[in-house]
């Protein structure tokens, strides 16, 4: 485990210098000790609340909606987070920085921000993965209602657990994308995950492409300063589950079926996924 070394001494973060207790010869265990203990850290705040007033409103109307099918007791297996004074909590901070400086290129900037004016499966359309919803409506009905599902449990988890922003703990992770709901878990890299799910069942030719995208999507999310790792995981956790209720249930059955007369009606559902490997090389 490499130490700090006065690593983030210099180091400006979107203009903003990262606080000058982490710039110590710390490795992350000393650091993650010292910051339970030592006064010299910022005071990370447990009562940081969002009213709920404040959420973008097309979140509060999906709240209010409500989901597509399975009831709003469904059980997602997210775990409550950590408390913001946590040394685990301290710890994803340092490492949020870290991660930062390594991956905040121009380039990711521009990935991050186009990433963010779209959602679910709309990522996938964005990154020429599927058809438009002229085209493939059969698939679209799928990919929306399984969408509308986990948008509805994350928001309902997000608004129970209330898990503050890394940024509005640490002001030196400077968000670089505009946010107004609670962190955890995290919604846009849920959704995407889902649909990533339903298309890799679907298409399992290009699974490594969708569950690219998706891991892309939660990575661009921590790079922007708005996301701890952990609110990733707990999306795939609810990603997951979200699924499988709507598969164990027969929820999807109907709509499945006429995913595949579709396909078998000369349509075609999926575009090749090589252009992606080509692109690599």
């Amino acid at each position: 485990m490499l130490p700090f070394r006065k690593f983030l001494s210099g180091i400006f973060i979107s203009g903003c210098m990262v606080s000058s207790a982490w710039a110590q010869d710390l490795s992350y265990a000393e650091l993650i000790a010292q910051g339970a203990a030592s006064q010299e850290l910022p005071e990370y705040r447990d009562d940081l609340k969002r009213d709920l007033t404040t959420w973008d409103s097309g979140d509060l109307i999906a709240l209010a909606a409500g989901p597509a099918r399975l009831p709003k007791s469904f059980k997602t297996g997210v775990a409550s987070p950590l408390q913001n004074s946590d040394p685990n909590t301290i710890k994803e901070i340092v490492d949020l920085l870290v991660y930062q400086v390594e991956n905040r290129t121009s380039k990711n900037f521009a990935t991050i921000v186009l990433d963010d004016q779209f959602a679910g499966p709309e990522v996938f359309l964005m990154n020429n993965l599927i058809n438009d919803r002229t085209k493939n409506p059969a698939l679209w009905d799928m990919l929306d209602l399984v969408d509308r599902d986990v948008r509805w449990m994350a928001l309902r988890d997000k608004a129970a657990f209330e898990r503050a922003r890394p940024f509005e703990v640490d002001p030196a992770l400077q968000p670089q994308i505009k946010v107004d709901t609670p962190s955890y878990p995290s919604l846009s890299a849920a959704r995407a995950l889902a649909a990533a799910d339903i298309l890799s069942r679907l298409n399992p030719v290009c699974s490594a492409w969708y569950e690219g995208i998706a891991r892309n999507v939660g990575e661009g999310r921590q790079i922007a300063g708005v996301n701890y790792a952990s609110d990733i995981s707990a999306a795939k956790v609810l990603a997951d589950r979200v699924v499988q209720g709507l598969i164990a249930e027969g929820h999807l059955s109907e709509v499945a079926a006429r995913v595949r007369d579709e396909a078998m009606n000369t349509r075609i559902p999926f575009k090749p996924c090589h252009f992606m490997a080509q692109q690599s090389d």
